[in-house]
């Protein structure tokens, strides 16, 4: 991902893409963190983004697999605190 800077805050969008060549179907997962600087020492921080995930083998293939299943999919999301004490604790 790469970075944008506005001031205190920092963005960084992206996805992942991936086609199941088995199943024929395109997952694309959008994602986005962002961080802001409280201080120099602290930064709240958080993402949310989807992620995708291939049915297994078993579930997707013959004879006791269907064809043509769909990914299982989920949206995460996160925050947090980041604060820098010393050079030995983070």
């Amino acid at each position: 991902m790469e970075e944008m800077t506005y001031g205190r805050f920092i963005i960084a969008p992206g996805f992942f893409a991936l086609y199941d060549t088995h199943n024929e179907n395109y997952y694309i997962d959008p994602r986005l963190s962002a961080k802001y600087k409280l201080t120099d020492s602290s930064t709240l921080k958080a993402a949310v983004g989807m992620y995708s995930k291939t049915p297994p083998a078993d579930e997707s293939y013959e004879p006791w697999g269907t064809k043509g299943l769909k990914p299982e999919r989920s949206f995460h999301k996160v925050a947090g605190v980041e604060h820098f004490f010393s050079d030995d604790i983070f």
